[in-house]
């Protein structure tokens, strides 16, 4: 493999691992939301 072709394959993994520690660390937890503009639960 070429070595841009390389760093493409890197880069694409680094940027999954940094995706799903996002989606980890705003996961819902049941009742709560990490996102800013989630509806209030207790209103519904």
């Amino acid at each position: 493999m070429s070595d841009s072709k390389d760093r493409v394959i890197d880069d694409i993994f680094d940027q999954d691992e940094s995706h799903l520690h996002f989606l980890h660390l705003t996961r819902e937890v049941p009742g709560d939301s990490a996102l800013p503009d989630a509806p209030d639960p207790a209103k519904h």
